[in-house]
């Protein structure tokens, strides 16, 4: 299976919430042999593995889309500012997509 995440500040490496996300795209790896990237918003292109996780940086919304496309994930998890965009693409590709929010009091 091909999992997908996106999101608009997972690069670079700020914290709890990016070293979990890898952690847990790591697990569905190592675990259940998926194949799992990270696509996060950044300005400049960059490609880095964590184990099996591959991240890669998008500097617009219309390379993220040509970027969905060449993947074909079949499940995408989306937070963060990049969501709406993220979830209207899911429906243009047929792509489940899982949407989640971070607790607004959680933030800084």
């Amino acid at each position: 299976m091909k999992v997908l995440c996106v999101t608009s500040k997972g690069y670079p490496i700020r914290g709890g919430a990016e070293i979990t996300n890898i952690a847990f795209l790591k697990k569905l790896s190592e675990k259940f042999g998926y194949k799992c990237h990270i696509y996060s918003f950044f300005p400049i292109k960059k490609r880095l593995l964590y184990g099996d996780v591959q991240l890669n940086t998008f500097r617009d919304i219309h390379e993220l889309k040509v970027m969905i496309r060449e993947f074909r994930p079949e499940v995408i998890i989306s937070y963060m500012d990049v969501s709406p965009y993220v979830v209207k693409m899911s429906k243009q590709f047929n792509v489940p997509v899982i949407f989640y929010m971070p607790h607004p009091y959680s933030q800084p």
